[in-house]
């Protein structure tokens, strides 16, 4: 069976003060899980790796494998992982890169490294004198430091690794370990069950805190904590940052070219625009739970979790590609300038996103014209 896409126009001047959608295709992949719990895309190699939950297994989807994903790594080849133990994967950043990834225990608290043929093993134990409870998200900033999301215990922790990567420093840097209060403005505040985090290009961390529903904010400087987004009440609906609601978040992926952030909750997809601190619905909505393909609102999830961004392709490769393809066709005096002045005004975006209750990875393709950004 051939992967079912659908193609969609999207109106908008529907969409708020911020313009944001042109185009929008939701396309699956003709293969299913036993519980995905996480997804990340090389750019440079252009692979797409799922964790798989329920199998205890790394899946990688190559480049030019036309949506089959194959076995990356047999986790209990190398650990003795059960179904409540696989965690997260991280992507190390390229100037990082000693390891490919990076995958975490939770329940034995192992930080393991895996090569990009897939080779295995463990690096260390993290110290658990601060009694990790499970950590369900990793992140690097741009010095190197690992920061982790222990959701249990309602904080973000820092790892600074040795030269050697043997061992590693684990500090608190935000929550205190307990459940915590809404709208408290101050590095003294707390989350309470936090499901995702992501770093901007200054290291700034976002950090889903669904409890609490808001999105809360760490200065990387100041290590000051904000409410970002959400007016605290369990509910969907968009608008201004702090006017806007959750339902029950899940993840949070941020993309560096059109300073978006991308927000996972129950049934549906969202997105902020950072500079505007806009919350727009891209995708689902939070009630009737199905698996529908379609434009905005009318498409439907169940409980989407995890996402990442597969690509990002700016108005200039844009208009190198056109150029490119012009040169090999016959086309008319003028045309060529009419499909540049299309293009050249666009963003695209591919996300891919881990549809959990459909036990499938989907793909939401985003134009978005470069005014709003």
């Amino acid at each position: 069976m051939e992967d079912e896409v659908l193609n969609v126009k999207v109106d908008v001047s529907t969409l708020m003060n911020i313009h944001a959608l042109l185009f929008m295709e939701i396309r699956i992949f003709d293969q299913s899980f036993k519980t995905p719990l996480d997804v990340t895309h090389d750019r440079k190699t252009k692979d797409t790796f799922v964790v798989e939950y329920g199998g205890s297994c790394i899946h990688r989807l190559r480049s030019n494998a036309d949506s089959i994903f194959s076995p990356f790594v047999d986790t209990s080849i190398f650990t003795p992982f059960v179904d409540t133990s696989i965690g997260c994967l991280l992507l190390v950043p390229e100037q990082y890169q000693t390891e490919t990834f990076y995958l975490i225990c939770r329940t034995t608290n192992a930080l393991h490294v895996i090569s990009k043929e897939g080779k295995a093993r463990v690096l260390f134990h993290i110290d658990n004198s601060l009694g990790l409870q499970d950590i369900i998200s990793m992140r690097m900033d741009s010095k190197g430091r690992l920061l982790m999301l222990d959701r249990n215990n309602h904080r973000i922790l820092q790892l600074i690794l040795d030269k050697e990567q043997v061992s590693g420093n684990t500090s608190i840097i935000a929550g205190w370990g307990s459940d915590g209060e809404k709208h408290v403005d101050s590095f003294l505040a707390s989350f309470y069950h936090p499901s995702g985090m992501c770093l901007d290009q200054d290291d700034n961390c976002y950090v889903a805190d669904r409890g609490n529903a808001s999105i809360k904010r760490i200065d990387a400087q100041t290590r000051e904590l904000t409410i970002f987004a959400g007016d605290g009440f369990i509910r969907h609906r968009d608008g201004p940052c702090l006017s806007a609601s959750f339902h029950y978040l899940r993840s949070l992926e941020y993309d560096p070219h059109t300073n978006m952030l991308f927000v996972s909750e129950l049934h549906s997809i969202r997105m902020i625009h950072l500079k505007s601190r806009q919350v727009i619905t891209l995708a689902g909505t939070d009630d009737n739970p199905s698996y529908v393909n379609g434009d905005g609102r009318t498409a439907r999830f169940q409980n989407p979790s995890a996402i990442a961004i597969e690509s990002n392709l700016h108005s200039v490769e844009l208009l190198s590609l056109i150029r490119s393809l012009a040169c090999f066709s016959d086309w008319p005096p003028g045309l060529l300038d009419v499909v540049v002045m299309d293009y050249i005004t666009r963003q695209i975006i591919n996300l891919l996103v881990i549809d959990e209750g459909n036990n499938i990875v989907r793909r939401i393709h985003v134009e978005l014209p470069c005014s709003s950004l």
